[in-house]
């Protein structure tokens, strides 16, 4: 991808963010977030080709920027289980303060749209699969609790971190 190109999609993906926030996901629309970055509809839709899709991708680069503004490294490949655990629970309590309204907009309009389920569906498995590798972890450590699977563990995880 080029840089113009980049910065282009980096425009729709704050514009979005903010959009989603400030207005709701079943308002949010293509037209608006293309304005907001002052580029054509066809412009974004050379970047993505749905509203879910671009919903998905702005709260992930929502959360990416939050990171590093908050100087919350990537988990290292060989973190033992309880830094990753550590790191998991930091991560979402520095978070999610910062990109709430765009969770809460894309929550609260999941179960009339189809496209907003669809995003949500895709964080949702995302943060269980992150759960699920710190359980497989706490596992192979001889840390998890006798008696438990890892999904269950992440299920507990996922439930106490919502």
């Amino acid at each position: 991808m080029s840089s113009r190109s980049q910065r282009t999609r980096t425009r729709i993906l704050r514009s979005a963010a903010r959009l989603l926030a400030r207005t709701g996901f079943h308002d949010l629309t293509i037209a608006g977030v293309a304005a907001e970055a002052g580029i054509s509809r066809q412009a974004l839709y050379g970047h993505f080709a749905s509203k879910a899709e671009m919903v998905v991708a702005a709260s992930e680069h929502l959360l990416e920027q939050v990171r590093r503004r908050h100087g919350l490294p990537p988990l290292p490949d060989d973190a033992g289980a309880v830094e990753a655990l550590d790191h998991a629970v930091e991560d979402y309590a520095r978070t999610v303060p910062h990109v709430a309204g765009v969770a809460l907009a894309n929550y609260a309009a999941r179960a009339g749209d189809a496209a907003a389920e669809a995003a949500w569906a895709h964080r949702t498995r995302a943060r269980r699969e992150a759960y699920l590798r710190i359980a497989e972890r706490l596992r192979r450590d001889g840390r998890l609790r006798a008696g438990w699977t890892p999904a269950e563990a992440a299920d507990a995880l996922f439930g106490l971190l919502s």
